[in-house]
């Protein structure tokens, strides 16, 4: 069975912010998770040999992270990455939150190697190694506080009512110096949703090149082009989000 893990927030903690409604601030939950556990122009996903954009391939529905409790919210601390205009916004997640990063690296890692083709899922085409959490064992749900989080900070910088992530969502994206992929970046392009979240896995001293800082997150428009920096050695590993808003 092994080891579980258990976060209990509760009312007072000082990471919750005064910027937040205090009815939002009311109640406790307890999270469990077990051990065992371009410009580049958008194609249709149809036809051989077209590129398949986020998020075109294996969509079969929306999820809404509707039911989670209120008391999970976000850090006041984050920044704002170049002009204002550009709505892109970097944020950290709580410490608290951090052993789940590792918790879903190690199990996307182990889920991979069990397959014949690796971390080669063609869960899309543009990005090369991908898993959907949906498809590891256990994984899905140790994401959940992350992705409550995530949807409370997209509410709030963007000032919408609501947000849903698609079936595939979250998904981790491996980039590698090390391997016969050599999948070290991702070139240019744009999101099929209204604002995509990066999230970093994997800590600074796991690779060479442009750096995010472990348990950081950036959100910014999907629509909004960008790319994957390469790296020049070892392994980044990324959890992505792409979410739709009203």
């Amino acid at each position: 069975s092994g080891a579980a893990c258990y976060w209990s927030p509760y009312p007072g903690w000082t990471w919750i912010p005064s910027w937040f409604d205090s009815a939002e601030k009311s109640g406790a939950c307890t999270y469990r998770c077990e051990k065992e556990f371009s410009h580049g122009r958008k194609t249709d996903d149809e036809g051989v040999g077209k590129p398949v954009f986020p998020t075109q391939s294996r969509r079969s529905s929306h999820d809404e992270i509707a039911s989670e409790p209120k008391a999970l919210t976000l850090t006041p601390s984050y920044s704002v990455v170049g002009h204002p205009a550009f709505k892109i916004y970097r944020f950290r997640l709580p410490h608290l939150f951090l052993p789940l990063l590792d918790h879903i690296v190690e199990g996307c890692a182990n889920h991979a190697n069990s397959l014949p083709t690796g971390w080669m899922t063609h869960l899309y085409s543009l990005t090369k190694q991908d898993v959907a959490l949906r498809d590891v064992p256990g994984m899905y749900e140790a994401s959940r506080p992350i992705m409550h989080y995530i949807k409370r900070a997209i509410e709030r910088m963007y000032e919408v009512e609501t947000v849903r992530f698609d079936r595939n969502q979250p998904h981790v994206l491996k980039y590698s110096a090390e391997d016969k992929s050599k999948h070290t970046g991702v070139e240019l392009h744009h999101d099929k949703c209204d604002v995509t979240a990066n999230i970093m896995l994997s800590k600074s001293n796991a690779y060479s090149g442009v750096r995010m800082e472990y348990g950081e997150f950036i959100l910014h428009p999907g629509n909004l082009v960008h790319g994957g920096a390469d790296i020049v050695s070892g392994e980044r590993y990324l959890m992505i989000l792409f979410a739709h808003t009203r």
